[in-house]
């Protein structure tokens, strides 16, 4: 874990660290345990230290200088919203309210005949949105009804991963555009028959870096939590005096 306690949260880095099987193809599933952010523009996931491919045009031929990252995406609209909690005693169908970064998403609650809402509409999926909510207000004279809780769903949980390496004229060049995903939602990145000849690093270890959407973070499968001792900026932290 690479953890930037002066920063804003995505200065908070996930990393996870792996031996890659250099003689026969693996798939590795990294859990990160946390959902993670999507690379708008840029990438937000990246690896380290550079790997060894075979050229696929020339076998004979080895690449050096690799590295894996995110096919940047585009942004999305909401794909749909899920009702965690019906709430009770709506007198009358509320307002469902849609807050994020992006625009024009809309929605309106289908009620049971018991005053819980029964579910939720979507009518205008949005666009550019990186991050939602979905809150719910009671109509307009409803004193009772209360305890409805959405979480949006946005388009685009899967994201791509890519190889990449710089040729001799410095030009950025993709080896392989298609070498896993990654699942946003349940913080999964996956490498699909992953075969490097060699690491660049002298105990063969590979890691995967990726940014969370949450500084909450928690270990999984028995696993320990720890800050990256080579990477110096991880444990600093920057004093400020207290002022009255």
């Amino acid at each position: 874990m690479s953890s930037r306690p002066n920063g804003p949260l995505k200065n908070i880095q996930l990393q996870k660290k792996f031996l890659p099987n250099l003689t026969t193809p693996t798939t590795y599933n990294l859990q990160f345990g946390v959902p993670l952010q999507r690379g708008v523009l840029l990438s937000g996931v990246n690896s380290s230290p550079a790997l060894q491919f075979r050229d696929p045009t020339n076998l004979a031929n080895i690449i050096d200088g690799i590295f894996i990252e995110e096919v940047p995406t585009v942004t999305h609209g909401i794909d749909h919203i899920s009702l965690i909690n019906p709430g009770f005693s709506y007198q009358t169908a509320p307002t469902v309210n849609i807050l994020g970064d992006g625009t024009g998403a809309a929605a309106y609650a289908q009620m049971k005949t018991n005053g819980q809402i029964n579910s939720i509409v979507l009518t205008n999926s949005g666009n550019n949105y990186t991050s939602a909510i979905a809150t719910v207000t009671p109509a307009y004279g409803d004193t009772t009804g209360t305890n409805a809780v959405l979480v949006v769903n946005l388009q685009g949980q899967y994201g791509t991963l890519r190889s990449y390496y710089y040729n001799t004229t410095n030009v950025k060049t993709i080896l392989n555009s298609n070498v896993g995903s990654v699942d946003y939602v349940n913080g999964i990145i996956t490498l699909n028959s992953f075969k490097p000849t060699e690491v660049d690093n002298p105990l063969g270890q590979f890691a995967i870096t990726a940014t969370p959407t949450s500084s909450i973070l928690k270990s999984t499968y028995n696993g320990i939590l720890t800050i990256d001792p080579f990477d110096a900026t991880a444990i600093s932290v920057t004093m400020t005096a207290k002022t009255n």
